[in-house]
């Protein structure tokens, strides 16, 4: 059997875990690896004998049997990087977010389709258990009607969370409603007041901690969305002092961002991407607090990275071989970023937005 030939292109941690990642399916080798950190060129040729380059396009400029290249770096870079790899005639696994503005996602995805080639965005919570079981559970009216849907960031700088968590979030909520996403509003504010687009700054001065997501503004976001089968959505980015915890009196687990899925006979929680709490009162205060949650299979706890990447990899490397979308294409990237920078542009125009956003522009450029 022939292998996929590989290159990672940024071999952080990310770009580490795609590696093991792809070497585990036994369907793939690692052939080159790009990044400027000589140490990490070191790491990536000591686990694999690879190839190591400085830049993307000494990696084409030397290697001419790359099947698969994954990009792995900031997002400032993904539009360009992804580009020069289509152009090289290769498949795409991108990491998320999938770019900087809905122009480049475009151009992405549109290239793809031009030169016959996938590209794929890396949003793995999907392929959990716990997600699958919430889905049919949503489908079979297992907690009713379901009308209404909220998520939560990981209590970090907004500007920065609404690309790195919020688009988990936003995907998340996509697939769970089943439906086509035709509107979004937005409220943005920076201690206390509303931004405007001289707040604009890049992440990493507003948030150093986090990772170069480009341009932003905003400690907390709050953004609705409305879909065509009458389901409504919410999400709220705050920085907070911890992380969301479950509604349990027992609080000693923290689990992070999550989705909560409200039906007319019952509710659910998805911590993403592996726990699935349910509650079967439609409000806490209908049941006056006497329906606690409780989680439907522990042993979804298992379904975590790196796991769930094998899942993605496997079924974009399935994709491949039969020439059929990936399960996260990149279309289905863009509409996770438009409904995410959806939020600031409806925010700064004052106004609902329909989707698809007749401005394609990044949020900030007026």
């Amino acid at each position: 059997m022939s292998l996929f030939q590989v290159g990672i292109v940024g071999y952080g941690k990310m770009g580490q875990h795609h590696a093991k990642a792809f070497s585990f399916t036994g369907e793939a080798e690692i052939l080159a690896v790009v990044d400027p950190v000589e140490s990490l060129r070191r790491q990536a040729y000591t686990a694999y004998g690879c190839a190591t380059f400085t830049s993307i396009e000494d990696m084409f400029a030397q290697i001419k049997e790359l099947d698969i290249v994954v990009i792995a770096t900031h997002s400032p870079l993904h539009h360009k990087q992804t580009l020069a790899a289509l152009f090289a005639g290769c498949h795409v696994l991108c990491e998320k977010p999938m770019a900087d503005s809905l122009q480049e996602c475009d151009d992405m995805v549109n290239v793809a389709r031009l030169r016959g080639l996938k590209l794929a965005i890396h949003h793995q919570s999907v392929f959990s258990r716990a997600y699958a079981t919430a889905r049919q559970m949503i489908v079979e009216r297992e907690i009713g009607e379901a009308y209404l849907f909220r998520a939560f960031g990981k209590g970090r700088f907004a500007g920065s969370d609404a690309k790195e968590i919020g688009g988990h979030l936003a995907h998340g909520i996509y697939c769970l409603a089943g439906g086509k996403v035709t509107e979004v509003y937005g409220d943005v504010t920076y201690q206390g007041r509303p931004i405007t687009y001289e707040d604009a700054r890049p992440i990493l001065e507003l948030c150093p901690d986090g990772r170069d997501s480009g341009i932003g503004a905003g400690d907390r976001m709050i953004g609705h969305w409305k879909f065509n089968n009458g389901i409504r959505a919410e999400i709220q980015l705050a920085l907070v002092d911890n992380s969301p915890l479950t509604y349990n009196e027992d609080r000693s687990r923290s689990f992070g961002y999550y989705i909560e899925v409200f039906g007319t006979k019952g509710r659910l929680q998805w911590y993403l991407p592996h726990t699935l709490l349910r509650n079967h009162s439609p409000s806490d205060d209908w049941a006056k607090g006497r329906t606690p949650w409780e989680e439907v299979n522990p042993d979804f706890s298992n379904d975590k990275d790196p796991h769930l990447t094998q899942l993605f990899i496997k079924n974009f490397l399935y994709a491949i071989k039969k020439d059929r979308e990936p399960l996260v294409s990149g279309r289905e990237g863009r509409i996770a970023m438009e409904m995410i920078l959806g939020i600031s542009r409806s925010h700064l125009t004052g106004m609902p937005l329909a989707i698809p956003l007749g401005d394609r522009r990044h949020p900030f450029e007026r």
